[in-house]
C-alpha cells in the first residue's frame, strides 16, 4: 500500500504499476512506497510452472490483495474476486501521477477523483478505509504538521516528535494509530477523533457530503467488512482489459517480447 492512496492503481486494473524500466508508473512519487513486488513475482513464477500463459499479473494483484485483507481482518473480511483480467503493455509515471487521488487533497477533490473513475462519494470513504493499516512518511506530512487544523493537539504533538520540522530523515508514521496492523473500522474511529494523518483522511470526517458515512462506519451501523470488499470488487473492475486486449506476461516486470 502506497502513501497516498495505498491502493496502487493508475489508468486502470492491467498491472502496469509491475513493469520496471525508466519512466514507468513504479518510478512516479504516489508510487515510490509501494512494497510486496517480490512476492508478486514469487506467485508469478509458481503459477508460471503450472500453468503458463493463464493467470495475469492484473489478476494475481486483485486476488493478493483480498488474501492481505483477508489476512488482517479475519474471514469476515473476504469477498469474491472477479478474474479474467490480461495485462497492459504501457506503463508511464505521468498516469500514476495523474490518477492517483494525492495526500493533500481535501475530500471534495477525492471525491471527484474517485467519481471520474465511476465511484460515488460512499466509495470513496470505504477505499480511503485501506488505510485502516499502512504506513505514510514525514516526507508527505510535514507541510500539515506545522500547519495543522481541527486536529487533536496531543496527536500533533505526537507527530511532530517523529517528525521534526528540520530533520532530513524520513521516518515512518502509521495511517491509523489506533490498531495499526489490523484491517478493521478503527480508521474511522480515529478520523471522528480528530487523529487523522493525512489531510484527505481527516477532511472526510469534516466535509457533509462523507461525514455521515464515516460515523456510520465507525459505530458498525454500516458494516465495514461486508461494504469494504463491495467496494474492492468495484474498484477492481476498472478499466480491465480482456479478451484479445493487452497480454498475459511471462514476467510481471517486463512486457513480452
Amino acid at each position: 500500500m502506497n502513501d497516498s492512496s495505498s491502493l496502487p492503481r493508475a489508468k486502470g486494473c492491467d498491472a502496469s504499476i509491475l513493469i520496471d524500466g525508466s519512466g514507468t508508473e513504479k518510478t512516479a512519487p504516489p508510487n515510490l512506497s509501494v512494497r510486496g513486488y517480490d512476492l508478486i513475482d514469487q506467485a508469478k513464477t509458481q503459477l508460471e510452472r503450472a500453468c503458463p500463459g493463464v493467470v495475469s499479473c492484473a489478476d494475481i494483484i486483485a486476488i493478493a490483495t483480498r488474501d492481505a485483507v483477508v489476512l488482517g481482518g479475519g474471514t469476515q473480511y473476504t469477498y469474491a474476486v472477479q478474474t479474467g483480467r490480461r495485462d497492459g503493455n504501457i506503463s508511464l509515471a505521468s498516469d500514476a501521477s495523474k490518477n492517483l487521488p494525492g495526500a493533500s487533497l481535501n475530500a471534495s477533490q477525492a471525491i471527484a477523483a474517485f467519481r471520474a473513475k465511476g465511484l460515488s462519494a460512499s466509495y470513496t470513504v470505504l477505499l480511503l478505509g485501506a488505510h485502516t493499516v499502512g504506513i505514510t512518511h514525514c516526507s508527505f506530512i510535514r507541510n500539515r504538521l506545522y500547519n495543522y487544523n481541527g486536529t487533536d493537539p496531543a496527536f500533533v504533538a505526537m507527530l511532530r516528535k517523529r517528525c521534526p520540522q528540520t530533520s532530513a530523515v524520513d521516518n515512518s508514521v502509521f495511517l491509523d494509530n489506533g490498531t495499526p496492523s489490523t484491517v478493521d473500522n478503527s480508521y474511522y474511529k480515529q478520523l471522528l477523533a480528530k487523529r487523522g494523518v493525512l489531510k484527505v483522511d481527516q477532511n472526510l470526517a469534516m466535509d457533509a457530503a462523507t461525514n455521515g458515512t464515516v460515523k456510520s462506519l465507525a459505530s458498525g451501523s454500516l458494516s465495514f467488512p461486508s461494504l469494504f470488499g463491495n467496494a474492492m470488487v468495484k474498484m477492481g473492475s476498472i478499466q480491465v482489459l480482456t479478451g484479445a486486449q493487452g497480454q498475459i506476461r511471462k514476467s510481471c516486470r517486463a512486457v513480452n517480447k
